[in-house]
């Protein structure tokens, strides 16, 4: 498979069995001087490690002092492990506390921190009263307060932050919302003093809170700038759609966008021996996914994910939004590999090109890399010849809601420049 081939499909891999980064790692990290600054981590019984040690691991780093606030000597709690189909939680970490929870007041510091996990669930459950004495304190003092992944449940004990803007943990979504809060699903966001961050973004949200600690009156565009390349920044900002509306995509936005695949740049008109087909029709998406679901069934595909998993995932491919499918179809007495390569290769290029400017449309668009379950249901539905190889699909639509970017390895982990 190709380098092109590769960075295109990753993403949107189903069924993978193979493990993917999943704690951000920026390019690069500031550095503040945090000296004299002191910072209070209030944690409960079952907190998420990485949010506890690997947060204060950068504040320190930047020289501040990070205290333990716990209703208990020693707090355990979790660390995730990928399994290769999801992520698994242990109960193998230990925090010691530095001062008590009863013993705490803000009165000593210039931000309070509210680490996710279930820690926040058991400190609401048993000690409301206590995170609201420390909330109402910061708030009179006017500091920073933090809270990431399931941290904001915490903020629930207080009635202030009723009608703000924060994000949380979708574990916890529906619960912030029935409190009051307005939902926004960001990796980081920033409201006055108050910064709500979402897991793995450890990185990014340990930024905003140093940086709302020195500048208060600073915006989120103050503390990570755009950089001078806007096409670069809009790139590395796609996401993929977390389902689709059922609102139609009109055929004229459909030939905008395959028309703006067929201009990759290299390709001459003798390469673009290409076919696509646009499936709308509600009726022949509902015949094809059945179609699907059999040929899965019949050849045991996907033999590590649920029924209720493969049918989640082909419900959502197919039955809101526009199916794109990709089609090569071979010269007769075309032979060579290599150039069959080249040229379906090309294929994808313009499939990256259509995805890119559908997401500038406004829609939301989907690679399906699952095509040993697409690619005989289709040809049997269309009835194509033996000259004529899928090469890529695509969901396009309206999406209903964006997942959270994908965390990425660092570009000096995986580019040498000679």
């Amino acid at each position: 498979m190709s380098t092109l081939l590769i960075a295109s499909v990753i993403a949107a891999q189903a069924f993978a069995a193979t493990p993917e980064i999943w704690m951000e790692q920026r390019e690069s990290m500031p550095d503040y001087d945090l000296h004299g600054k002191k910072i209070l981590m209030v944690v409960g019984y079952d907190y998420d490690h990485h949010e506890v040690f690997d947060i204060r691991e950068t504040w320190e780093s930047w020289g501040a002092t990070v205290h333990v606030a716990a209703a208990e000597a020693h707090t355990k709690g979790h660390t995730i492990a990928f399994n290769g189909h999801w992520f698994d939680s242990e109960i193998n970490s230990v925090v010691e506390t530095d001062v008590l929870l009863q013993d705490a007041s803000m009165n000593d510091y210039d931000a309070l921190y509210f680490p996710g996990g279930k820690g926040p669930e058991h400190l609401v459950n048993d000690l409301p009263g206590e995170l609201y004495r420390l909330i109402d304190e910061a708030l009179a003092k006017q500091v920073t307060i933090g809270a990431i992944c399931g941290g904001p449940f915490a903020l629930t004990t207080h009635n202030y932050f009723k009608g703000v803007k924060m994000t949380v943990s979708p574990s916890k979504k529906e619960e912030m919302i029935a409190y009051g809060i307005k939902y926004v699903n960001e990796p980081v966001v920033l409201t006055s003093r108050l910064i709500t961050g979402n897991w793995p973004f450890f990185e990014t949200f340990a930024i905003a809170v140093a940086h709302n600690i020195l500048h208060p009156n600073d915006q989120l565009a103050d503390i990570f700038p755009e950089s001078d390349c806007y096409l670069c920044e809009y790139v590395k900002s796609q996401r993929q759609p977390l389902g689709f509306t059922s609102e139609p995509v009109s055929e004229e936005t459909i030939r905008q966008i395959v028309g703006s695949g067929l201009a990759v740049p290299w390709v001459r008109f003798m390469h673009q021996n290409w076919h696509f087909v646009a499936m709308s029709c509600p009726d022949k998406r509902a015949e094809l996914k059945q179609a699907v679901f059999n040929h899965i069934e019949k050849n045991s595909l996907h033999p590590n994910a649920s029924p209720e998993q493969i049918r989640g995932y082909w419900n959502n491919t197919l039955d809101n939004p526009i199916l794109l499918l990709g089609f090569y179809r071979a010269s007769p007495g075309e032979v060579s590999p290599s150039v069959t390569h080249f040229l379906e290769t090309n294929l994808i290029a313009a499939g990256t090109q259509i995805n890119l400017v559908a997401s500038y449309k406004g829609l939301g668009a989907q690679w399906i890399t699952a095509l040993p379950a697409l690619t005989e249901p289709v040809t049997g539905m269309l009835g194509t010849g033996d000259d004529m190889h899928l090469v890529f699909a695509m969901a396009i639509g309206h999406p209903q809601a964006h997942a959270l970017p994908h965390v990425r390895k660092r570009l000096d982990q995986i580019l040498d420049v000679f």
